[in-house]
């Protein structure tokens, strides 16, 4: 299975989502610096409050899907969660599968002949 990564649009989206991120903070800090001193705006700091909110939170989505490694395509052997533990795509066979202290440990129950 070949799978092709276009490195140029993960690179884009990531600074994008950096960008977006940085952005909404700033935009909720000037609305902080804007309530102090204008207290009788209370729509224009709220909508810009709102504004940096929704903005930070989509950038910071954005951040985690795009720049956390391992991602889904780097991972050859399934997917696997943030805690340690693993996904497998192959099927098991007769035996148990147990985890503990994130180590996957297998035991077979069928025997040779």
């Amino acid at each position: 299975m070949q799978v092709y990564i276009d490195e140029v649009a993960i690179n884009r989206k990531a600074k994008i989502g950096k960008s977006l991120s940085f952005t909404g903070l700033g935009i909720m800090i000037v609305s902080l610096v804007f309530a102090s001193r204008e207290p009788d705006h209370i729509n224009t700091i709220f909508i810009l409050a709102m504004i940096g909110l929704f903005s930070s939170q989509i950038g910071i989505g954005m951040v985690n899907r795009w720049t956390r490694r391992p991602r889904v395509d780097e991972n050859s052997h399934g997917l696997r969660e943030r805690n340690g533990f693993e996904l497998s795509l192959i099927p098991l066979h007769a035996g148990s599968r147990s985890c503990t202290d994130y180590t996957w440990r297998s035991t077979s129950t069928h025997s040779r002949a």
